[in-house]
């Protein structure tokens, strides 16, 4: 039996996932081992399962939209301080936002910060004399 067909075999086992199979021939094209297939395989797995897990999120989304009130909010923070924000909405916690976003915990927390001090909320809820900003 031949090289490619021992992989091929290999990968067969792993999965039956089309897709997936797809992922582990590029990994192993790339010039990666075969003994990482099984590890690499338990990534792509993660992966596909955060996916799915927002997908789920943003489907509640769409069926229960954000009111007007919701987007004209956003309207006043950044691009990714309005991400984190939709996403910190959509239940995900620091960990994840961190593990989608590929932005580390501690960036995460500081987005939140930066989101949490802004003056939006003061006007919003008429607090502007009674925010203490330590």
């Amino acid at each position: 039996m031949s090289q490619t067909e021992q992989v091929s075999k290999l990968i067969s086992c792993l999965t039956e996932d089309e897709d997936k199979r797809q992922d582990l021939w590029v990994h192993y094209l790339s010039g990666n081992p075969t003994s990482t297939l099984a590890s690499y395989l338990e990534k792509i797995n993660q992966e596909y399962s955060q996916h799915s897990e927002l997908q789920d999120l943003l489907w509640q989304v769409f069926v229960n939209p954000p009111s007007d009130r919701f987007k004209t909010l956003l309207s006043n923070f950044s691009e990714v301080e309005q991400s984190v924000i939709c996403l910190l909405s959509l239940g995900l916690t620091v960990s994840r936002i961190s593990e989608y976003k590929g932005i580390s915990e501690v960036r995460i927390r500081q987005l939140i910060s930066i989101v949490r001090y802004n003056e939006v909320w003061e006007e919003l809820y008429g607090i502007k004399e009674a925010t203490d900003r330590r």
